[in-house]
Protein backbone atom coordinates (compact mmCIF):
# COMPACT_ATOMS: atom_id res chain seq x y z
CA UNK A 1 0.00 0.00 0.00
CA UNK A 2 2.63 2.31 0.23
CA UNK A 3 2.73 2.55 -3.45
CA UNK A 4 -0.45 2.78 -4.29
CA UNK A 5 -2.51 6.30 -4.75
CA UNK A 6 -6.50 6.57 -5.00
CA UNK A 7 -7.55 10.00 -6.67
CA UNK A 8 -11.06 10.64 -6.35
CA UNK A 9 -13.41 13.02 -6.61
CA UNK A 10 -15.55 11.46 -3.53
CA UNK A 11 -13.45 10.95 0.17
CA UNK A 12 -16.18 7.74 0.14
CA UNK A 13 -13.95 6.16 -2.73
CA UNK A 14 -10.85 6.16 -0.51
CA UNK A 15 -12.61 5.60 2.14
CA UNK A 16 -10.99 2.26 3.47
CA UNK A 17 -7.97 3.32 2.64
CA UNK A 18 -7.54 7.30 3.57
CA UNK A 19 -4.30 7.17 4.16
CA UNK A 20 -3.45 6.45 0.26
CA UNK A 21 -6.75 9.28 -1.21
CA UNK A 22 -6.25 12.45 -2.93
CA UNK A 23 -9.36 14.28 -3.35
CA UNK A 24 -10.18 15.75 -6.40
CA UNK A 25 -12.50 18.43 -7.88
CA UNK A 26 -15.32 17.08 -9.60
CA UNK A 27 -15.69 18.64 -13.49
CA UNK A 28 -17.55 17.79 -16.22
CA UNK A 29 -16.63 19.83 -19.64
CA UNK A 30 -15.28 22.28 -18.28
CA UNK A 31 -12.45 23.64 -20.54
CA UNK A 32 -10.60 25.83 -17.80
CA UNK A 33 -10.35 22.69 -15.24
CA UNK A 34 -7.04 23.24 -13.84
CA UNK A 35 -7.18 20.22 -11.31
CA UNK A 36 -5.13 17.67 -12.90
CA UNK A 37 -2.32 20.38 -13.64
CA UNK A 38 -2.64 21.04 -9.96
CA UNK A 39 -2.57 17.13 -9.14
CA UNK A 40 0.08 16.68 -11.53
CA UNK A 41 2.38 19.08 -9.22
CA UNK A 42 1.63 17.50 -6.36
CA UNK A 43 2.17 13.92 -7.36
CA UNK A 44 5.39 14.85 -9.30
CA UNK A 45 6.76 16.90 -5.93
CA UNK A 46 5.98 13.14 -3.64
CA UNK A 47 6.97 10.23 -6.28
CA UNK A 48 10.10 9.85 -4.88
CA UNK A 49 8.91 9.01 -1.12
CA UNK A 50 9.85 5.90 0.28
CA UNK A 51 5.94 5.42 1.56
CA UNK A 52 3.62 7.87 -0.16
CA UNK A 53 1.23 7.57 1.91
CA UNK A 54 3.12 9.73 5.22
CA UNK A 55 3.20 12.17 2.18
CA UNK A 56 -0.52 11.92 1.84
CA UNK A 57 -1.22 12.09 5.60
CA UNK A 58 0.73 15.31 5.90
CA UNK A 59 -0.95 16.61 3.12
CA UNK A 60 -4.35 15.69 3.85
CA UNK A 61 -4.98 14.54 7.42
CA UNK A 62 -7.73 12.31 6.59
CA UNK A 63 -6.99 10.01 9.49
CA UNK A 64 -7.32 13.31 12.06
CA UNK A 65 -10.96 13.89 11.02
CA UNK A 66 -12.43 10.86 10.26
CA UNK A 67 -12.97 8.05 12.57
CA UNK A 68 -14.43 4.61 12.11
CA UNK A 69 -16.72 5.32 15.08
CA UNK A 70 -18.14 8.53 13.93
CA UNK A 71 -17.60 7.35 9.76
CA UNK A 72 -18.93 3.92 8.96
CA UNK A 73 -16.77 3.71 5.43
CA UNK A 74 -17.89 -0.14 5.73
CA UNK A 75 -21.48 -0.36 5.74
CA UNK A 76 -21.76 3.11 3.47
CA UNK A 77 -19.91 1.21 1.03
CA UNK A 78 -22.31 -1.67 1.20
CA UNK A 79 -24.96 0.38 0.62
CA UNK A 80 -23.58 2.14 -2.37
CA UNK A 81 -25.35 0.95 -5.11
CA UNK A 82 -23.28 1.61 -8.11
CA UNK A 83 -26.12 1.02 -10.85
CA UNK A 84 -28.44 3.12 -9.28
CA UNK A 85 -25.30 5.88 -9.49
CA UNK A 86 -25.04 5.16 -13.33
CA UNK A 87 -28.17 5.96 -13.87
CA UNK A 88 -28.42 9.12 -11.93
CA UNK A 89 -25.05 9.72 -13.88
CA UNK A 90 -26.55 9.59 -17.24
CA UNK A 91 -29.54 11.44 -16.08
CA UNK A 92 -27.07 14.23 -15.16
CA UNK A 93 -25.40 14.43 -18.49
CA UNK A 94 -28.35 14.28 -20.07
CA UNK A 95 -29.22 17.29 -18.22
CA UNK A 96 -25.98 19.43 -19.04
CA UNK A 97 -26.67 18.32 -22.58
CA UNK A 98 -29.65 20.21 -22.89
Amino acid sequence: MKDIILVDNAVYGFGQQLSNGVPITPFKEDKNDKEFLSLTRFLVGIHNKPDLRVALRDAFSFENISSKEKYDFENFIDFYDYEQCEIEQEQDDEHVEL
